[in-house]
């Protein structure tokens, strides 16, 4: 009688939450990016995920605290953006950006963004974190303003109008140029 072949080992245990193709796809992107990556979220939607981030000593930064915007750093090899992926993506919990500046720089510049100006002289809470409002907003931007707006920040990463696409939006030369990148397991690695 032939011998049996030893039983393959049981596969390693997955670190992290189960991530559909869509939100492995986003964190591909986000692993796939040059400049260091900050999560501005809605502190009140996403207060586990901030719970966590300050637990193991990442500084989350208050944006303000009349409208609950928060931005800290994200590391999209950390298993905390899996999580942030698994329970946030496609809630419009916020946006992701890029910048080769320090946090604090990153939340002074989006401080200025809180309270705007309407055409009329009105003041409104301006929520930079909200991925249907810039949706809207940013591709109206002109030259002048994509540059007040960007300043030190690279990329703005939002979810598209369905999970299934980030939409990455860049300064260009006359306001902003928006890339829309699907996701699904194969199509966002390398993006």
């Amino acid at each position: 009688m032939p011998a049996m072949p030893p039983a393959a080992p049981p596969p390693a245990p997955s670190i992290g939450p189960d991530l559909s193709a869509v939100q492995q796809g986003m964190l591909d992107v986000l692993r796939g990016l040059a400049d260091p990556i900050y999560a501005v979220l809605d502190c009140t939607a996403s207060a586990s995920f901030i719970d966590a981030a300050r637990a193991t000593g990442s500084p989350v930064e208050v944006l303000s605290e009349s409208s609950g915007p928060c931005v800290t750093s994200l590391n999209p090899e950390s298993p905390q953006a899996a999580q942030l992926a698994a329970d946030g993506w496609g809630k419009n919990w916020g946006i992701y950006i890029t910048s080769r500046q320090p946090l604090p720089i990153v939340r002074n510049h989006l401080r200025r963004f809180q309270v705007l100006l309407s055409q009329d002289g009105v003041e409104f809470q301006f929520r930079f974190h909200s991925p249907t409002l810039l949706r809207a907003f940013l591709p109206t931007l002109n030259v002048e303003e994509a540059k007040t707006l960007f300043g030190p920040i690279g990329a703005i990463l939002i979810e598209g109008n369905t999970p299934d696409n980030l939409l990455l939006f860049v300064r260009g030369p006359e306001g902003t140029l928006v890339k829309t990148l699907p996701l699904s397991s194969g199509s966002a690695a390398g993006a």
